[in-house]
């Protein structure tokens, strides 16, 4: 049998990292689910980041990170509402340290001389395995990136700790392009298939919709104050809160 991976999409969307200094420019995709609004996108550009994910067919996610102005805006709209949060705080910069121990663990990476092209990058077989699981990957080492640094969850949240090992472990060789696993116990198989392509990507794709009321903590203050006695602040008041709970 095979299985798409499903992952915390919530925790992610709070948790998108990219190698800071790194040369890549262009889209990365993830697919975590056999259905297209489910893909995860990340456009990278210098020091301005953009996750983007549909949730279903009426939410959908954004999340800019801007390391020049050190600020990160999450926009969040389902059907006729439009609202974002701006922190000053860069969610996820710290990069992964690896944590566990391949020898103590009975890890095994062989990196074949077998080769293909996947999305024009040159890509190479690597083979993984451990006493209760085994892995498959396909790596390139040409965009400079990782995929636990594009999206973090793809280590799993509360994965089993062998197949969490070796997705570890192939996660430091490079940026995983196609990725199958499983446990030598059963019979399913995950897959998680990526897509990258490297362009030149203008500002202009990281503009806000002027239709989006964006706040930081002192405008959701204000916004709460007005709304005692406005009945249009209580109206946003009300929408904020109901796609934002407590950010």
């Amino acid at each position: 049998m095979r299985y798409t991976v499903r992952l915390l999409l919530a925790l992610l969307m709070m948790n998108v990292a990219v190698l800071h200094g790194q040369s890549f420019e262009g889209v990365v995709t993830m697919n975590i689910s056999t259905s297209p609004e489910k893909i995860i996108m990340l456009t990278i550009k210098g020091d301005i980041t953009m996750m983007e994910m549909q949730v279903d067919s009426a939410q959908h996610i954004k999340l800019i990170k801007d390391r020049a102005a050190e600020t990160s805006t999450i926009l969040r709209s389902n059907e006729e509402m439009k609202y974002g949060y701006r922190s000053r705080t860069l969610y996820g910069e710290d990069q992964h340290i690896p944590t566990i121990n391949a020898a103590a663990h009975q890890l095994e990476m062989t990196v074949t001389e077998e080769e293909k092209y996947i999305n024009h990058f040159r890509c190479v077989k690597a083979l993984l395995h451990s006493p209760k699981a085994q892995a498959e990957a396909w790596i390139t080492k040409e965009t400079g990136l990782h995929l636990s640094g594009c999206f973090p969850n793809f280590l799993g949240e509360g994965a089993d700790p062998d197949l969490y090992a070796l997705r570890e472990l192939a996660d430091q060789e490079g940026l995983i392009m196609y990725y199958k696993e499983s446990l030598v116990s059963g019979i399913a198989e995950t897959v998680i298939e990526v897509t990258a392509q490297e362009k030149e990507i203008t500002l202009d794709a990281f503009a806000i919709d002027p239709g989006y009321l964006v706040l930081d903590e002192e405008g959701i203050k204000r916004l709460y104050q007005q709304a005692q006695s406005d009945p249009l602040k209580k109206i946003q008041w009300e929408e904020f809160r109901q796609i934002f709970g407590n950010k």
